[in-house]
């Protein structure tokens, strides 16, 4: 990427709480593209992350909950409110990037909202988890449309291959990127050799059948020469 590509990356977390997502892997691939294109790096979170950033702006002006209808239609108003408030300080400019990972459908109308009474900006990324159907899938839709509209140039990210071609077919094939997955990797003090007879694997958080089922099984088919 050419250093003067980009002005500033705007990184939008609507619902991450502390150290409890994935996001934490992709802030340090945007922390890495930061430095190495000498650009400014922002992350705009909800307002009770509990996370101590170093070397990155970060603002926590978001809402991430609501209990009922009143709550939900206050909650987007007080994001809109807030992004608004935000972004007018900043002033937008073409080459500034706004990426959005983990959002819930109401965090999409106030965006949408918001960008509605916004000139033409620059780059917008947003990162897509799921192959949403029926009425969530209109919804989405309509409100990518509706953001992206506002943008000189926008991609839509996945990590799924399946998922990608879905996406590619609705957007277009030149819209959707198909990335790798990050992990943020902790150096170990020293290489140890380690020789088990048994493993004991754990699968954390909620059961997802294209994630656990899908995807192990595969690995166990594939690897069964191996004594797994």
């Amino acid at each position: 990427m050419k250093k003067n590509s980009i002005k500033r990356i705007f990184c939008l977390y609507p619902v991450w709480l502390n150290n409890s997502g994935h996001e934490a892997s992709y802030l340090e691939c945007f922390k890495f593209l930061s430095r190495k294109t000498s650009n400014k790096l922002f992350i705009i979170l909800p307002k009770k992350n509990t996370n101590k950033f170093t070397n990155v702006s970060y603002a926590k002006i978001l809402e991430h909950i609501s209990t009922g209808y009143i709550s939900l239609i206050y909650k987007i108003i007080y994001n809109f409110r807030n992004l608004n408030n935000f972004f007018s300080k900043k002033k937008l400019v073409k080459k500034d990037t706004i990426f959005i990972d983990g959002y819930s459908f109401d965090f999409l109308i106030s965006l949408a909202l918001f960008f509605f009474f916004k000139k033409k900006e620059g780059n917008f990324l947003i990162y897509c988890r799921y192959n949403f159907k029926s009425i969530k899938k209109i919804i989405f839709n309509l409100l990518i449309f509706l953001i992206s509209s506002k943008f000189s140039n926008y991609k839509i990210l996945t990590d799924t291959k399946s998922l990608g071609n879905k996406l590619s077919k609705k957007f277009g094939k030149n819209r959707v990127l198909l990335v790798p997955v990050p992990h943020t990797v902790l150096a170990s003090k020293k290489d140890k050799k380690l020789s088990f007879n048994r493993y004991d694997i754990f699968f954390p958080g909620q059961y997802r059948d294209e994630k656990f089922r899908k995807n192990f099984f595969n690995f166990i088919k594939l690897n069964n020469d191996k004594n797994y």
